[in-house]
C-alpha cells in the first residue's frame, strides 16, 4: 500500500509497502516532452536542450528534468550548463536531487529527504577561460590569432514545501563571451583584431513538484515540472585590420572574423501527471461527546 510521508503536518512523499498486486495497481504512466533548439551562425554555435520525464509504473515515481546549454566558438568548446533535478519514491523512501554542471565543472550535486527546507547559490571557485591560438589571412598577411571562451556562473538551489506538496527548483545561470586577440607590430606590418562577443547570458529553471490533494475522503498525488530557458546569445562582431608598408607605398587590409546577428530564446515547458495515485483516506474526527455518568 502506499503510506504518506508526514513533515509539519503535510504528506510531502510516499512509500511504497509491501508487493504490489494486479488488484492494488493495474496501470502505468510515463510522459515526456523534449526540446532541443540549435543555433548556428559563422565560427559559433549553441545547443539548447531540456527534456522532462514523468513515470509511474506501481512500484515508484519519478519526476525529472534535464536541461543543457553547449557552445563552441572556432575550434574551442564548452559545455555552459548540464542541470538535472529530479524528485522520486521508491521502497527505499522519497528523495529530492539537484546536480549542476556549469562551465564543465561541478558545482552542486545535492541529495535531500524529502521535507527539507533548502535554500543556496553555488558558485565556481574561478571563472572559465579556454583559449587556443590559430593564424587567419589578412590581405597577403597571415595573421596569429588567440580566441577563446570567458565566463562565469552560478546555481541557485531551492527546496520546501508549497501548497500541500513539495518541490525542488534548480537555476544555473550562466555568462560566457568568445574573444577574439590579434597584434601585429613588424617594420612593414601593423595592425590589430580585439573584440569581445556574447557567446550566451542565459539562464535554466528547472522545477519538480510533488502535489497531494487535501481532500478528506479520497487525498491523491501528483506530479508535475516546469523548464524555463531564458537566453541570449551570439551577438556581436570582430573585424581585424591591418596596414602592409611596401617602400614608400602602404596598403591597408580589413576581415570581418565575426558578425552575429543575435538570438533571444524564451522556451517554457510543463507537465503534469495529472492524479497517478490515491492515498489512504484522512479519518473523519468525531464530534460525539461523552455522556455523563
Amino acid at each position: 500500500m502506499l503510506r504518506p510521508l508526514m513533515v509539519s503536518g503535510f504528506a510531502l512523499g510516499l512509500v511504497w509497502q509491501g508487493t504490489a498486486s494486479a488488484t492494488a495497481c493495474d496501470s502505468s504512466y510515463e510522459k515526456t516532452i523534449p526540446y532541443s533548439q540549435p543555433i548556428v551562425e559563422k565560427v559559433g554555435k549553441l545547443s539548447v536542450s531540456n527534456l522532462i520525464t514523468l513515470r509511474y509504473d506501481c512500484s515508484s515515481f519519478l519526476a525529472e528534468a534535464t536541461g543543457g546549454v553547449e557552445a563552441g566558438f572556432f575550434g574551442v568548446k564548452a559545455d555552459l550548463i548540464n542541470g538535472k533535478v529530479a524528485a522520486d519514491t521508491t521502497a527505499a523512501g522519497s528523495h529530492l536531487r539537484a546536480s549542476a554542471l556549469v562551465l564543465g565543472y561541478e558545482i552542486a550535486h545535492q541529495d535531500l529527504d524529502v521535507g527539507t527546507v533548502y535554500r543556496h547559490t553555488f558558485r565556481p571557485d574561478h571563472d572559465i577561460d579556454l583559449a587556443q591560438t590559430t593564424t587567419i589571412q589578412i590581405g597577403p598577411v597571415p595573421v596569429p590569432v588567440r580566441y577563446g571562451i570567458q565566463g562565469n556562473a552560478e546555481l541557485a538551489v531551492d527546496a520546501g514545501a508549497r501548497n500541500f506538496g513539495v518541490e525542488l527548483a534548480a537555476t544555473p545561470r550562466v555568462h560566457a563571451t568568445g574573444y577574439v586577440q590579434s597584434n601585429v607590430d613588424l617594420e612593414i606590418v601593423y595592425g590589430a583584431a580585439k573584440g569581445q562577443l556574447l557567446l550566451a547570458d542565459t539562464a535554466l529553471r528547472n522545477a519538480i513538484g510533488v502535489h497531494f490533494s487535501p481532500n478528506a475522503e479520497q487525498p491523491s498525488i501528483k506530479f508535475d515540472a516546469v523548464g524555463d530557458i531564458e537566453l541570449e546569445a551570439l551577438q556581436g562582431s570582430v573585424t581585424g585590420k591591418l596596414a602592409a608598408r611596401l617602400g614608400k607605398d602602404e596598403k591597408e587590409y580589413s576581415k570581418t572574423l565575426v558578425d552575429w546577428q543575435g538570438y533571444n530564446v524564451n522556451r517554457k515547458m510543463y507537465a503534469e501527471s495529472g492524479k497517478i495515485a490515491d492515498l489512504p483516506a484522512v479519518p473523519a474526527k468525531s464530534d460525539k461527546k461523552l455522556a455523563r455518568k
